[in-house]
């Protein structure tokens, strides 16, 4: 099944093969039934039924044979070049790749930022001393990862824009870590 989409993501058409054969560049599809779909995805004219079609796409045989991988363990070219070859697909996959590619520039700034926003809650030296700075800094960890999630999700859905939605997290608790800093100074 080969489903085709319109310059707004819209579903134009689709062509369903018992199989294809890869010959000389082009996918050769056997017993294949084409339908052209109207923006609203009512049927244009009739279907075309093909005992033979040959179909220019632009997938090979390797792209289609690759193991489909989600873009959490893909680096960061891999997961750019995903997303080039996909650029007319669904716009809200694409938003969610884009989200996720941020992610991986923001990501390695995690650990840096927690140990800056928890460390103030770290010297903690009032009544209860060490352990209730330990126990606030663990806390401000969860927190942060909380405030991730809820980011990285907003970006998704497409509240956030991607670079915001990545950088959320980091920024919020960095800054946080600076207010705490100094009033403990």
């Amino acid at each position: 099944i080969i489903q085709e989409n319109d310059d707004s993501a819209n579903l134009s058409g689709k062509i369903i093969a018992k199989d294809a054969e890869w010959q000389n560049g082009s996918w050769l599809m056997h017993n294949c039934i084409i339908t052209k779909l109207t923006p609203s995805g009512e049927i244009v004219g009739e279907p075309q039924f093909f005992i033979e079609k040959i179909i220019d796409f632009d997938e090979t045989p390797n792209d289609l044979v690759k193991i489909e991988r989600r873009a959490e363990f893909m680096n960061y070219g891999e997961l750019r070049n995903y997303i080039g070859k996909f650029s007319k697909g669904s716009y809200k996959t694409l938003r969610k790749l884009n989200v996720d590619l941020e992610h991986k520039i923001a990501f390695p700034f995690t650990s840096f930022v927690v140990i800056f926003a928890a460390s103030p809650f770290a010297l903690f030296t009032r009544r209860g001393g060490a352990l209730i700075g330990i126990g606030l800094s663990l806390l401000m960890g969860l927190a942060y990862y909380a405030v991730m999630s809820i980011a990285l999700a907003l970006g998704k859905s497409g509240i956030l824009i991607p670079v915001v939605s990545a950088w959320f997290a980091n920024v919020s608790f960095g800054l946080l870590g600076i207010y705490h800093l100094k009033k403990i100074s």
